[in-house]
């Protein structure tokens, strides 16, 4: 049988999101201690408009020291 799909409140998305705005932390991190995927928490981000807004950059954002990237 299939893994059941989780949903997210708007709420929990924007804060997971926040959590990475407004830290400076990187996505991988974020990610992990949220138990949530690295490209779900990547697209709340994008969603909230901070990437193009502040001229961020995926891979700076998404680096992960332990990848050595």
């Amino acid at each position: 049988m299939g893994a059941t799909r989780r949903k997210f409140t708007l709420e929990f998305k924007t804060e997971a999101a926040h959590r990475v705005i407004d830290s400076g932390r990187n996505i991988p991190e974020v990610a992990s201690e949220l138990s949530i995927s690295q490209e779900a928490l990547y697209r709340w981000v994008k969603d909230d408009g901070q990437i193009e807004k502040n001229g961020l950059d995926r891979h700076r954002r998404c680096r992960n020291t332990s990848y050595g990237l």
